[in-house]
């Protein structure tokens, strides 16, 4: 497998999964530039990895992730679909967020991780400073109180 790499800038070759018998491999190359990047010849445009087999289930990241068969996340978004939505278009939508079930968030702390690309936030030449907390609402107190305790959970 070939990891996803910035070739040139705004260039990138995307994950690709490579038979161990290839001889000649076929690639997929994103130019998210606004003009035509050329490559040269024979330019190498990542390295193989062997792919690993990883158990389903929880991963080290903290993330919770669906178990085979467990729609209870997705039941909620079905739920929501429009009564006027005919039976047959509610079976379809059933059979594809069942499919897709891992790409939805189990909770509002299932954010996953992006690894994909790498972000940046262009700040020019402005230093960072600190700056001192600022006094929440009398009110929120109890509300923000609430959320810190879920979080430490």
């Amino acid at each position: 497998m070939s990891q996803p790499i910035e070739v040139e800038e705004g260039v990138r070759l995307v994950r690709t999964v490579v038979s161990d018998q290839s001889t000649d491999v076929h690639v997929n190359v994103v130019n998210a530039n606004d003009h035509t990047v050329t490559l040269a010849k024979r330019l190498p445009l990542g390295r193989l990895e062997e792919v690993q087999l990883m158990e389903t289930g929880n991963t080290s990241g903290g993330t919770s992730h669906a178990v085979d068969g467990d729609t209870t996340h997705t039941e909620s978004l079905l739920q929501g679909v429009d009564e006027s939505v005919d039976n047959a278009t509610r079976c379809q939508l059933q059979d594809l967020l069942h499919q897709h079930r891992d790409v939805f968030s189990r909770d509002e702390y299932d954010l996953g991780r992006a690894t994909m690309v790498k972000h940046r936030i262009n700040i020019g030449n402005a230093q960072p400073f600190r700056q001192p907390l600022r006094r929440q609402p009398a009110h929120l107190l109890p509300i923000i109180d609430g959320q810190l305790q879920e979080m430490q959970r």
